[in-house]
């Protein structure tokens, strides 16, 4: 599927199909965004925002898709069980199982799996930290982490990771709300910030 419900405009040169991919005790919704070219091509996991209650891969696609045509990456938004159907960790076990899968799966999708990166805000972003951490501690392919918790805790976490020892660029964007990172299309701020992310992605990657 070419551009799903795109109608016009690079972005609707972002192929995407959805599919069903093993959670940590069901199935959970996965949208695969694929760029043009000849891969094979970075592979980013992306967990969509949402309070860990709300939103859907419909809800924010606009950013998986931003992100696969700046970065020219697989993108792979995955969706997880959400309270208070489900409690925690159960999002946090999802989004691992996702991670995992895309590792395992990366040649099905045209994507390298020695160039994997996590790339989430809000919500999401504590999932992606998480993530990286149990990436590390089970000595599988290490993402590369893109996040943006709210603004006092992710300084205070890019601190903590530059006092480990941890490569971190953090870069605050001033009168912009919560969540402002896949408004693009109508906050100029979020352009930047889309434009910065994708432009450190190309360079971790490689590209």
């Amino acid at each position: 599927m070419i551009g799903k419900d795109i109608k016009s405009g690079p972005a609707c040169q972002i192929a995407t199909r959805d599919i069903m991919s093993p959670g940590a005790a069901c199935e959970i919704a996965v949208r695969i965004h694929t760029p043009t070219g000849k891969g094979p091509f970075p592979v980013i996991v992306y967990f969509h925002r949402g309070g860990w209650v709300i939103a859907d891969i419909d809800t924010y696609d606009a950013s998986a898709r931003s992100l696969a045509l700046g970065a020219k990456a697989v993108v792979l938004s995955s969706h997880y069980r959400q309270d208070p159907v489900t409690m925690f960790p159960a999002a946090h076990d999802d989004a691992n199982a996702a991670y995992i899968w895309a590792v395992e799966h990366s040649g099905n999708l045209i994507g390298d799996a020695k160039r994997m990166a996590v790339v989430c805000d809000s919500a999401g972003a504590n999932l992606a930290a998480y993530v990286a951490i149990m990436a590390h501690d089970s000595k599988i392919t290490k993402p590369i982490a893109q996040i943006d918790p709210l603004r006092s805790e992710g300084e205070a976490f890019g601190a903590a990771s530059q006092a480990a020892g941890r490569t971190v660029e953090m870069k605050t964007y001033n009168g912009v709300t919560h969540e402002f990172f896949g408004m693009g299309a109508v906050v100029p701020q979020a352009a930047q910030a889309m434009d910065v992310a994708t432009a450190n992605l190309r360079t971790a990657f490689g590209n």
